[in-house]
């Protein structure tokens, strides 16, 4: 239950809480602090219960059934005719060695393509300190990203394409995909073959289900 919270519900409530309560202070009134508190606490409490609730039917229903549509839709189907696969809730394939994995997600209730890139981190052994000198060094900027970063650690670097209405185009998938094994080729880190046994341990969204569909 406290993990529920915690996922759905806390984090919320901390942000809405702080806002409100700072809007009745800076706001003149005559209400006493204990009132002002008070009324902070309702608001974020109403708010956090809303919100919550929303992206808690988000994550378990409306996401998942989301995803299993968009499988026939473009960029996914173009990424089959790519040669990717589909691994339950992810799509998996190879791009100039490099074994990409791709999938739909919902960070905090926002749509989302997820793209990681997985290499050999038996043979790369990164510290916390070279990846962070990785990302520094190789810092770039894909067309219509502004100055989004990649994310990084070892045994793969990701990139989390978010979108409101139009999905993500295959070919800005392939783009996004390419510049991050851009990135792995300049450091000299290896590809590696995803284990089709074990769920990928990956960077950017997150994979409920991973094995052979069907």
């Amino acid at each position: 239950m406290l993990r529920f919270i915690k996922k759905y519900y806390l984090a919320t409530f901390a942000g809405f809480f702080v806002g409100a309560l700072i809007k009745e202070l800076l706001t003149k009134s005559d209400n006493s602090f204990a009132k002002n508190l008070l009324i902070a606490l309702v608001t974020a409490f109403a708010v956090s219960l809303i919100a919550g609730t929303l992206f808690y039917f988000k994550d378990t229903r409306w996401g998942p059934k989301t995803r299993g549509k968009l499988f026939n839709k473009k960029p996914f189907t173009d990424l089959f005719m790519a040669g990717f696969k589909q691994h339950d809730d992810v799509l998996v394939g190879v791009v100039n060695r490099y074994t990409v994995i791709v999938n739909y997600t919902w960070p905090n209730g926002v749509s989302a393509i997820a793209i990681n890139v997985l290499f050999d981190s038996a043979a790369s052994n990164l510290t916390k300190d070279r990846i962070t000198e990785i990302r520094i060094r190789h810092k770039f900027k894909l067309k219509g990203l502004l100055n989004q970063e990649y994310m990084m650690k070892d045994g793969v670097i990701g990139w989390m394409l978010t979108y409101n209405f139009t999905l993500p185009k295959y070919e800005e998938i392939i783009s996004v995909a390419e510049g991050m094994i851009e990135v792995l080729k300049l450091e000299g880190l290896k590809p590696v073959e995803c284990n089709k046994n074990e769920k990928p341990n990956l960077v950017a969204g997150e994979v409920t289900s991973f094995g052979f569909a069907g």
